[in-house]
C-alpha cells in the first residue's frame, strides 16, 4: 500500500476557483487563486484502497508514505494502531480473525483517506 497524496490544479480564468466547500477535515486541501490565478485542489488517499484477505490469514501490510509527513492511522475492528511516514516503509503484521469490512483510517486526513479491509469468511 501506499500513502499518496493525488493532486491537479489550474488557472481561474481556464476553470473558475469553486465556490462550494470541501467536507472538513484534514483529506482535503484547496488552495485559492495565487498572484498568477492558479489554484489546487488535492486530497489523501490509501492506494490501493481495498486489502482482501481470508480469514484466519497471517497478514503483513507493507505501507510506505510517499506523500505527507505522518499519517496515524488504524484499522477499526482490529487492535492495529500505526503512522507512516514519508520515506519509510511501515508493517502492519496481524492475523485476521474477524470476518467483515473493516476500515483503514488516517486520523490526521478523514474523511479522505479511509480504506478498507476485507476479511472473507471461512467456510
Amino acid at each position: 500500500m501506499m500513502a499518496v497524496e493525488p493532486k491537479g490544479g489550474t488557472t481561474a480564468d481556464k476553470k473558475p476557483f469553486p465556490k462550494t466547500a470541501l467536507p472538513p477535515g484534514g483529506g482535503y486541501i484547496l488552495k485559492p487563486p495565487d498572484e498568477t490565478g492558479r489554484w489546487e485542489v488535492s486530497t489523501y488517499r490509501w492506494d490501493p484502497n481495498q486489502v482482501i484477505v481470508n480469514q484466519g490469514d497471517s497478514v503483513t501490510l507493507e505501507i510506505i508514505g510517499i506523500n505527507g509527513a505522518e499519517h496515524p492511522a488504524a484499522i477499526e475492528g482490529y487492535d492495529q494502531k500505526f503512522t507512516v511516514k514519508r520515506g519509510e516503509v511501515t508493517r502492519v503484521v496481524f492475523r485476521a480473525t474477524k470476518a467483515g469490512v473493516f476500515r483503514i483510517v488516517c486520523a490526521a486526513h478523514n474523511p479522505a483517506m479511509v480504506g478498507e479491509l476485507i476479511v472473507l469468511a471461512r467456510s
